[in-house]
């Protein structure tokens, strides 16, 4: 199917998922630039930054950004929300059709890479219903959803579709794509490559593979990653204060190999209290680092954290480096240019990093991929 967008416009409540859909569009648009605040490129790409906030606050914040996806000739729409429905995805998407018409939405969240799939309008993963139920959600604000197995969405109105692979998505994705009139895609990573795959578009030139050391930071406790940290060297930090020792610390064991950082966080903290703490100690980190080979970074609050303290404006997702994990270059600052891959907590092997540290191109040899 030839490409019939100029341009797209997706909205993510976390900054990694951002990355992890947006790549999937690379082949149809180019390169993209992922950003914090909207603006008037033909391709916008941004995270909201809403997921861990209270309900009210996130709707507030949704509903301002909603006129980014506000319906126009020739642009695509999408609406990212998290495969395991973390978040306020049925108030947001609200607030979005409150702000904006559609002929229609396809709302199909499953990630069946991940094992995440829809069945009967409900989200499940091994075995178990998780996050909130969104035809539910969305009735209480009004609007009635049309459950469907992959295949024709409802002619108008909200249609949401079971599914549990790759191939599901495809040919939901082949019915709804060629419709006229106004649609919001609304789903996971899963959504974005089958829209990707149906788009298709030049092949994407490789990017020179990033290089050693890898000075990682991860500010998620899901159980996937500790999995993964338990492969590699970490080095876990107090939250504060981030002391001038505790810099020599990692500088030295940078300067010995790549090294993930941790926050050792004190028992009984609450869920906002540490992550406004390991912001802080992350950015003090960057802040007074000279820059390593490639950044690594799990967690979309860690990642947005780091922005800021370098002075870079966004980040420009070229390519998929390994699967499920985005390869991108962070734009403007002191550290601009410089690779940086990034993940969900939730995702992968036990063994990705060390397979990830393990591919990288040798320090100041970065080589094409």
């Amino acid at each position: 199917m030839p490409v019939r967008f100029h341009g797209l416009r997706l909205l993510a409540d976390d900054l990694t998922g951002a990355l992890d859909s947006a790549v999937a569009f690379v082949r149809a648009f180019g390169p993209l630039e992922v950003g914090l605040e909207p603006g008037n490129m033909a391709s916008l790409v941004l995270d909201s930054a809403t997921r861990e906030l209270p309900a009210a606050e996130a709707v507030a914040k949704v509903k301002a950004l909603a006129p980014v996806l506000a319906a126009s000739d020739g642009r695509l729409s999408f609406f990212k929300v998290d495969s395991l429905l973390r978040g306020h995805a049925g108030d947001e998407l609200a607030a979005i059709l409150a702000a904006n018409t559609y002929t229609r939405v396809i709302l199909a969240p499953a990630l069946p890479g991940q094992g995440r799939r829809t069945e009967n309008g409900r989200q499940v993963a091994q075995g178990q219903p998780i996050g909130e139920d969104l035809a539910a959600s969305l009735s209480r604000h009004g609007h009635g959803v049309a459950l469907r197995p992959p295949g024709p969405p409802a002619e108008q109105g909200i249609t949401l579709f079971d599914a549990a692979t790759d191939a599901d998505l495809d040919r939901l994705v082949a019915h709804a794509l060629p419709l006229a009139g106004s649609t919001l895609w609304v789903g996971t990573s899963g959504l974005a490559g089958a829209l990707g795959r149906a788009l298709g578009g030049p092949s994407v030139k490789p990017s020179p593979r990033p290089s050693l050391p890898l000075l990682g930071f991860v500010g998620t406790d899901h159980p996937v990653m500790q999995a993964q940290l338990r492969q590699v060297r970490t080095l876990p930090i107090a939250p504060r204060p981030v002391t001038a020792e505790t810099l020599r610390a990692l500088q030295f064991a940078l300067e010995q190999g790549s090294i993930v950082v941790t926050c050792d966080l004190p028992r009984g903290i609450g869920r906002a209290e540490a992550h406004r703490q390991i912001a802080h100690a992350f950015a003090e980190c960057v802040a007074q680092m000279p820059a390593p080979g490639t950044l690594f970074v799990s967690g979309g609050e860690t990642l947005r954290a780091l922005l800021a303290p370098l002075g870079a404006r966004a980040l420009r997702v070229e390519a998929e480096h390994l699967p499920g994990m985005p390869l991108s270059h962070l734009v403007g600052g002191r550290w601009n240019g410089l690779p940086i891959l990034t993940k969900s907590g939730a995702f992968g092997t036990p063994d990705l990093l060390e397979t990830l540290i393990g591919g990288l191109a040798p320090a100041g040899k970065a080589v094409a991929s």
